[in-house]
């Protein structure tokens, strides 16, 4: 009723054109006045150019021509964005706003009409991107672009790959997200070679090669670059982007003389570039003395390094139609950075400012202290690097003269940079790339955490010695948090239940597509095949992103949820995580500070560990002569020498410190930092060790419980969490021998005979499926799996547990899997071999199987550290389900039963090897209470459901 009554009225009010214009068809009207409009932006006349666009939009409603509609602001937006008006691309952005808000009546509903759309869309962000510098709303509209073109078009052709997939990849490398851009990139790289595109495949190289040198990978990205260079006919224009690459690639690479030779190269080519714009020219001179510069100052050529920072500022601060703010940004943080090489800490921290002031038009800085609002700031990486270097230039600054007026600054720069890189994190498409980005936030923050320590020596104030606490905490498993963080926001924000399956429809649909991706990539399959996988993949994470933007726009208390992440402070921990008797050991590792923060329920200790000590190293040693004492092969004499020595020197720089100052409670809860996520505490030695007399050694067990955290803020979280589980669910898959997987000949009659006894189910043999799961998964109190898992050290997110497929065959649930599991479980066992091992992230801790259940609703989970033989840890076990049936908590249960298996193990079996690699991690407290018979049998049966069978270790060996 509203579109006809508009259409009526319409008509009315293009009567008077249509008696002067008898003779134009009313098809043709709409093209008419668009043709005058334009007309009338080259004539100048505003007020002509609004009426016939309005007349234009008017004629194609009333034919219902949603193509020629919206075809018309994006000619006409195009064509104010060539004009000569003061204030063309400002009108030139709202005439295509306009297209896409105005209501037409209804949407596309022809191959012809999404395509309409898609280029308005196209054209709006190609204006954001080259003319307004404002990267954010250019993602959104390519984004855009990309998603409909997905859902509505098959196959990709030269335009759509060349104008939407590159510049969207692009985009997506400014804002840090390189995994992705790599793989839009590649797949954008094969449609060139397949179609014979020389030139595009020079340009796709170069981008590759950009998104890989950010990304980590400068050999790949100098492959890619030197590909390109071989092609033929290469323009003027792409040998100069491709030598500046190759350049900056160079630079990285350590191989200075020929980057400059490269950067030589570059410029020698650019006054041959044709058909290019000058404003982009400049831009493109601008950046090449960056890289010059930057060469020059590894090199420590400072007055050469100098002079070039110098011409490129002044070309990039140069007034044109192309904004230079974010090339004149990147500029000044880099020679921001030789000003600190240098030594001229006060310049270069001025500089800093001075790069933020590039990106924020109109803000001026009044004095080298000064930092800008959040509120001013931005997804936009130069952010988060010249705030980086600002804070660098500082702390070195006071190091050289003192000053407690310079470590302030530096404390407010950490936040800021954390808000900065939170920001952008929302933007990026796979957790691949989330967890990409946490890799650098460890050292960044260790900058904040001297700062506030070094304040809180000089003052004394308690609140810097929280601060340090508090950033350190920051870092601690930071995507973990986020997940807990979103699962929070869902239920508070109540939102509809149709919209969270349909949620976790598409979060199904993306897991399945890449798995098969991942298959894929095992199989090593041709090039097509991978092409479309990551095709494939790339249309459901953006199918999966636009609903997450659609959700939080309609939903804004759950976005204001979702995003709302705090850090508990100390506060809240000591009161709702401590206990009397207990403290939070966190662990801090970095280039420059190790330190232990020690809380207990009414105080906060830092104590500082020997940085010089190689952690990393002698963790390493000291676990793999651990694991391999179990083999009949092994030297078994000078691997109990390495564990000797290694444990004790572990226990010196980890733990004795912290005796020599605190008086340590018997109860731990353990947040380790880096790579000590994956040390037994428990096996370290506090003593030396002369003898290999294992039921003797001085183990650390001895002295204290000890349980895991991911972070204490997380901890607190899981603490506090109420879950709704009841009964048992125990899995056992039928394992004879055959498809890859040794043979378990108990493990399906004890998980039947658990889960009589817990009044739960068994899913046996082919039952045992990961559908079958996914039933019980939101009711069961306690999942046991009993089945065999193995881990992926370099892709966390495919470690597995393996499943009967309900044909006779094998399936596998993986870590990414895992994550979209509705649990409500007080604990999982994970009775399956190196079930905490995983790929290891800097700050983010282990992507592993025992990480994923706690993130999907877990409160705990029992896994373990390496490959176990089940001949003696099924003691261990026995003995710690015997503690849980008789009341004790998880960790003091754990403990007992490894005290246990240490007194009764004989010399051999008191190895740590069989004890040590059982892993509590999350809630340690007492499991609630259970009816399902006599408890104590019913402990006793789980346990021998655990790990009588022939494990994981058995194939390996």
């Amino acid at each position: 009723m509203k579109t006809t009554i508009q259409g009526l009225l319409l008509c009315f009010a293009l009567l008077p054109f249509l008696s002067a214009h008898a003779s134009v068809g009313l098809d043709s009207l709409g093209q008419v006045y668009q043709a005058q409009a334009i007309a009338a932006i080259d004539e100048q006349d505003r007020d002509c150019f609004f009426a016939m666009l309005e007349n234009a939009g008017a004629a194609f409603q009333i034919t219902d021509d949603l193509e020629g509609w919206l075809k018309l602001y994006k000619e006409a937006g195009k064509a104010l964005r060539q004009s000569d008006w003061a204030d063309a691309v400002q009108q030139s952005v709202q005439v295509m706003q306009q297209g896409l808000k105005k209501d037409f009546g209804r949407s596309p509903d022809t191959p012809e009409e999404w395509d309409a759309l898609i280029w308005l869309h196209v054209n709006l962000g190609y204006i954001h991107l080259h003319y307004q510098d404002d990267y954010q709303n250019a993602l959104v509209q390519y984004e855009t672009a990309s998603r409909l073109f997905q859902r509505h078009f098959e196959e990709e052709d030269y335009y759509t790959v060349n104008y939407i997939y590159r510049p969207l990849a692009n985009l997506y490398s400014r804002f840090g997200d390189f995994q992705t851009a790599i793989g839009l990139l590649r797949t954008a790289y094969r449609f060139f070679k397949d179609t014979g595109r020389v030139a595009a495949q020079a340009k796709v190289l170069n981008d590759l090669a950009i998104a890989e040198e950010l990304a980590g990978e400068p050999d790949a990205a100098l492959g890619h670059i030197e590909a390109a260079l071989n092609l033929e006919n290469l323009s003027a224009k792409d040998l100069v982007l491709l030598h500046s690459a190759r350049a900056r690639v160079l630079g990285v690479l350590g191989r200075h003389e020929a980057a400059l030779h490269a950067i030589d190269a570059a410029f020698a080519h650019l006054p041959k570039v044709e058909q290019v714009p000058p404003a982009y020219l400049r831009e493109w001179e601008g950046s090449l003395w960056n890289v010059r510069g930057s060469i020059n100052a590894a090199l420590q050529r400072w007055a050469a390094s100098a002079q070039d920072f110098a011409e490129g500022e002044a070309i990039l601060r140069t007034s044109g139609e192309v904004s230079y703010r974010r090339s004149l940004g990147k500029l000044l943080v880099d020679k921001g950075e030789m000003l600190r090489q240098k030594g001229a800490y006060q310049t270069a921290a001025k500089c800093h400012q001075s790069a933020i002031e590039a990106l924020l038009p109109g803000y001026r800085f009044h004095h080298w202290q000064e930092l800008p609002a959040l509120e001013l700031l931005y997804a936009e990486n130069t952010f988060s690097e010249a705030l980086t270097g600002w804070a660098n230039s500082l702390w070195a600054w006071y190091e050289q003269e003192g000053g407690q007026e310079k470590l302030e600054p530096v404390l407010q720069a950490c936040n800021l940079i954390f808000e900065v890189e939170q920001m952008l994190r929302r933007r990026y498409q796979g957790e691949s790339a989330k967890l990409s980005s946490v890799q650098g936030i460890r050292a960044r923050t260790e900058l904040g955490v001297r700062a506030a320590l070094e304040l809180w020596a000089q003052t004394r104030q308690p609140g810097y010695k929280e601060a340090a606490f508090e950033l350190a905490e920051q870092s601690k498993s930071l995507l973990l948090r986020e997940a807990m963080q979103k699962a929070t926001a869902e239920r508070q924000a109540d939102l509809p239940a149709a919209v969270l399956q349909r949620e976790r429809a598409l979060q199904q649909a993306l897991a399945d597509v890449e798995e098969k991706w991942f298959r894929l990539q095992l199989e090593e399959v041709n090039a097509g095949s991978m092409e479309e996988a990551e095709a494939a993949l790339f249309g459901h994470r953006q199918a999966y992103a636009a609903w997450i933007d659609s959700l939080e726009q309609h939903y804004p208390d759950y976005y204001q949820r979702k995003y709302d992440l705090e850090v508990a402070s100390l506060a809240e921990i000591q009161q709702d995580l401590l206990q009397s008797g207990q403290a939070l050991v966190e662990y801090f590792t970095g280039s420059s500070l190790s330190c232990a923060f020690v809380v207990t329920q009414d105080q906060l200790e830092v104590i500082p560990l020997d940085v010089s000590y190689p952690l990393t190293e002698q963790v390493s040693t000291w676990r793999s002569a651990i694991e391999a004492f179990q083999f009949g092969s092994a030297d078994r004499q000078a691997l109990c020498e390495v564990y000797r020595q290694v444990g004790h020197e572990l226990y010196e720089v980890l733990i004795a410190p912290l005796e020599a100052q605190l008086e340590l409670p018997e109860q731990l809860i353990i947040v380790p930092g880096g790579v000590l996520g994956l040390l037994p505490f428990d096996a370290l030695l506090t003593e030396p060790a002369g003898h290999c007399n294992f039921p003797e050694m001085p183990y650390l067990i001895n002295r204290y419980e000890i349980s895991y955290a991911y972070a204490a803020t997380f901890q607190r979280t899981v603490q506090q969490r109420a879950v709704k589980g009841k009964g048992l669910a125990a899995f056992a898959p039928d394992f004879d021998g055959r498809g890859g997987f040794g043979a378990l000949a108990y493990n399906q009659p004890q998980a039947a005979a658990v889960a009589g006894l817990f009044r739960g189910r068994a899913f046996l043999g082919p039952d045992a499926t990961r559908a079958k799961l996914q039933a019980v998964a939101g009711e069961a109190g306690v999942l046991h799996f009993s089945t065999h898992a193995q881990a992926n050290t370099e892709t966390g997110n495919f470690s597995f547990i393996v499943f009967a497929d309900g044909k006779g065959g094998y399936d596998s649930l993986f870590v990414k899997d895992i994550y979209l599991l509705p649990l409500q479980a007080e604990m999982v066992v994970l009775n399956g071999c190196e079930t905490f091992v995983g790929q290891w992230y800097d700050g983010e801790g282990v992507i592993n199987l025992a990480r994923s259940f706690l993130a999907a609703g877990a409160n705990s989970v029992i896994s373990s550290l390496w490959s176990i033989n089940d001949d003696e840890s099924s003691h261990v076990m026995e003995t710690f389900y015997a503690g849980l049936s008789a009341g004790q908590a998880r960790s003091a249960a754990l403990r007992s039963a490894k005290l246990e298996q240490v007194a009764s193990g004989g010399k051999l079996g008191a190895h740590p090897v069989y004890w040590a690699a059982f892993h509590a991690v999350g809630k340690p407290g007492k499991l609630p209470a259970s009816g399902g018979g006599s408890r104590l049998l019913l402990w006793s049966v789980v346990v021998s459901s655990l790990l009588l069978g022939v494990v994981y270790w058995r194939f390996q060996l």
